[in-house]
């Protein structure tokens, strides 16, 4: 994982750990101690809270799917090539063996 992503799921995880609080604090700054903005200030400010427990959920997932495919013993491409080539050969001898034979 790298150091940037580690520091934005730290980040994310700290600003959401008090839901509410950060609500609040991110509805003042969007103009939400204004008794006119209050409403559509907390609103955005749950929105944007909204998004940022998505993109914590999807750094997590990420990391999830990344540290599994590392860690799997799928075929790389030159693993495949060689798949591939050894079942054009094999196909080519059975076509030979098949020729050779008599039909029963």
């Amino acid at each position: 994982m790298s150091f940037p992503s580690t520091l934005l799921r730290l980040a994310l995880v700290a600003s959401l750990s008090d839901r509410e609080a950060f609500v609040n604090k991110v509805s003042d700054l969007f103009g939400g101690e204004d008794e006119n903005n209050k409403e559509g200030a907390e609103r955005a400010a749950r929105l944007l809270a909204a998004y940022l427990e998505d993109l914590k959920d999807n750094l997590n997932m990420r990391s999830a799917f990344s540290g599994a495919i590392s860690k799997s013993n799928l075929a790389d491409k030159d693993d495949l090539d060689e798949l591939y080539r050894m079942l054009r050969e094999l196909t080519k001898d059975v076509k030979d063996l098949k020729d050779r034979l008599p039909d029963v």
